[in-house]
């Protein structure tokens, strides 16, 4: 007879979640899942680059630039109305008279580098690397997700969204710079991610030997003391130890410094991720009874943080301009009078500002612009081709068309709405670290364009932050199923993951003073031992008094201090002040999040788990809405694509008068 999920098995100990709701939780899995999602994304992105043969809207401006630097390092003139020429090989038309670009070169660089490799007159020369670098971001992505969150499932989904969402689909099929944009910042939140894994790492365990480190502080009512002016501060100000060496932070800023040099939302990427990093070193002195967290956060890591991330950051962006410092009859020199190399940075200085004058304002009236207020909704789309005459073959209606249409999948768009509004309660309620992190991915790139709102602008700028709204959605569908929590990782997920490492990892306790939920294994042969482990919990702490001085400290073992696991793949431990922890302090007491007792499991008692019924119901749910996303992409992947449509066929996709 089967047991039923909500009640306790004999014993005391909980009962067995169904078979076929056991997700597999291992590194292979993870890796699976990745490898899947990136050879369909490959698939989407490589195959018939050339279905529309001439330059589609900014290719225009891009690819020519492109190919000026690759025959004389820096960007040269055209004639006007030269496209057509341009398509068909000819590329006598380019002077040696500076243009003036108003975008740092490195993207153009790039797509100068696939029409070296495949040739100038074919259209797959122009689009072959903003194809790839389309595929490496929905590899990263997945990479991501699984550093985050450690389920194959989350992986497996937001790598799929992404990899048939409409405006990452087009913008990896053409020549414009957004997408190498996506890809940079995407790297660079990746680093900072493996930064957190390897610095809690670290900083945990020897924060639980610092002898000035008191009872671990949590939830909002410690943060009021601490934060009251009556509270006597300490008589002197404590630094503490330092994480260590960060070379992911370098590899951060390095990467944001690639971004802005593909566009200058890049720079908001680099502000975010700093301060995030800024926040989450305070937070973790404070949880762990740090006397000066602030001040010990500030001068142990944050000013070692900055040093890494925002002078590479700067040094990468100037190096992208080697083309510019070595051609003196590229635009924007002498205009100072300097000589040298500073006169050329006084130079280059002049010409940024009129970039800068030039970007804030553009306000010309364009067909296609959009209001970034709009964009989470897809309000507007932009047409990058429409080709309807004697030039279409392949039509059988003789009423055919060719379309690009930069339209994000409406249903993940749409969804993905109500996934932030849910991931933004995790974050500002839960004290979720992993759910905020993915909230910085749209404060840093989508934010920023509300304050340019009267600008002529267009939706797929969007293409930037489209791996955020697809791990939200991801997110909030393995929040239905249990992939996910509103605080921390599940128990199966935490422990899963590791191959069995609850048995290497001793006693722990979480950050609410129950038995380390993570520390519970779902792997088959130690069902009954993880049993009755939570039948029998070593003896916790008061819930409404402090922790016990030695909380930080999750090992029992030398060799059990090793590990932060942010990273699914890693076979090491998870001390929970670093993996588990909310990305504030939760509260204590009986409130939320609170473990009194054996029934505590995964952030919830054994009377508030679903049954086998519910589940089932559960997944049914989350597989609707899956099944919904990825048919809504496959019937519109003609538009995305350019291929050849039957007039009625492409009048009945356009389900909003404001996408034509």
């Amino acid at each position: 007879m089967r047991t039923r999920t909500d009640q306790p098995a004999p014993g005391g100990a909980p009962a067995h979640t169904p078979r076929w709701a056991r997700l597999p939780a291992s590194a292979a899995a993870g890796w699976a899942a990745t490898l899947i999602t990136t050879a369909i994304a490959a698939l989407i992105r490589l195959t018939h680059l050339d279905n529309v043969p001439r330059l589609v809207f900014d290719e225009t401006y891009y690819v020519k630039d492109a190919w000026s630097l690759i025959e004389l390092g820096y960007e040269g003139t055209w004639p006007a109305d030269y496209d057509a020429s341009f398509a068909a090989g000819d590329t006598s038309g380019l002077s040696a008279n500076a243009s003036y670009p108003v975008h740092p070169p490195t993207g153009k660089w790039i797509i100068g580098w696939g029409m070296r490799l495949l040739g100038q007159s074919d259209p797959v020369g122009w689009r072959i690397m903003g194809a790839i670098c389309g595929v490496i971001t929905v590899f990263l992505l997945c990479r991501l997700a699984q550093n985050l969150f450690h389920s194959p499932a989350i992986t497996a989904l937001a790598g799929a969204f992404v990899a048939t969402d409409g405006i990452a689909i087009v913008m990896s099929r053409t020549a414009i710079l957004d997408g190498f944009l996506a890809m940079f910042s995407l790297a660079a939140f990746l680093a900072v991610v493996k930064d957190q894994q390897d610095a809690r790492a670290r900083l945990g365990p020897r924060l639980a030997a610092w002898e000035c480190t008191g009872a671990p502080r949590r939830g909002w009512p410690d943060l009021r003391a601490y934060l009251s002016p009556r509270v006597p501060r300490p008589a002197s100000w404590r630094i503490g130890p330092a994480s260590g060496p960060r070379p992911w932070l370098l590899a951060a800023g390095v990467l944001a410094g690639l971004a802005s040099s593909v566009k200058w939302s890049g720079v908001y990427v680099l502000a975010v991720l700093g301060l995030y990093v800024a926040l989450r070193e305070w937070t973790t002195r404070w949880r762990a009874g740090h006397p000066s967290p602030l001040f010990g956060a500030l001068l142990a890591d944050v000013w070692w943080a900055f040093a890494l991330m925002v002078p590479p950051a700067v040094l990468t962006y100037v190096a992208s301009w080697f083309g510019w410092f070595a051609h003196p009859r590229a635009h924007g020199h002498g205009v100072t009078g300097g000589t040298g190399f500073l006169g050329a940075l006084d130079d280059l200085w002049a010409y940024h500002v009129e970039m800068w004058n030039f970007h804030t304002t553009l306000t010309a009236e364009h067909t296609y612009q959009s209001n970034p207020f709009t964009w989470l909704f897809q309000v507007r789309a932009t047409s990058f081709a429409w080709i309807n005459d004697s030039t279409i073959s392949g039509c059988h209606t003789g009423n055919c068309a060719r379309d690009i249409v930069a339209l994000g999948n409406p249903l993940l768009w749409w969804g993905g709405v109500a996934a932030l509004l849910v991931l933004l309660w995790a974050t500002a309620r839960h004290r979720n670290w992993r759910t905020g992190l993915v909230a910085c991915g749209y404060l840093a790139l989508y934010a920023p364009w509300l304050m340019y709102a009267k600008r002529t602008i267009f939706t797929f700028y969007t293409v930037a932050f489209v791996p955020f709204v697809a791990l939200a959605v991801a997110w909030a569908v393995g929040l239905i199923v249990g992939q996910a929590q509103w605080r921390g990782l599940p128990s199966a997920l935490a422990s899963a993951d590791e191959a069995g490492g609850a048995d290497r990892r001793g006693t722990s306790t979480d950050e609410a003073g129950g038995p380390d939920p993570a520390a519970i294994s779902t792997n088959g042969a130690g069902a009954a031992e993880d049993a009755a482990r939570l039948a029998s919990p070593p003896p916790v702490s008061d819930p409404e008094g402090p922790a016990p001085a030695g909380a930080l400290d999750t090992a029992s073992r030398p060799e059990d201090t090793a590990g932060d696991t942010l990273e699914a793949d890693s076979p090491t431990t998870v001390p929970l002040a670093a993996d588990s922890a909310p990305f504030f302090p939760a509260p204590t007491g009986n409130g939320e999040g609170a473990a009194t007792g054996p029934q505590h499991l995964g952030g919830a008692t054994l009377s508030d788990a679903p049954t086998a019924d519910a589940l089932l119901v559960r997944f049914i749910a989350a597989g609707a809405i899956t099944a919904a996303v990825l048919a809504c992409a496959w019937y519109f992947l003609p538009l995305w694509t350019g291929q050849v449509l039957d007039y009625e066929f492409w009048r009945d996709h356009m389900w909003l008068s404001s996408w034509i």
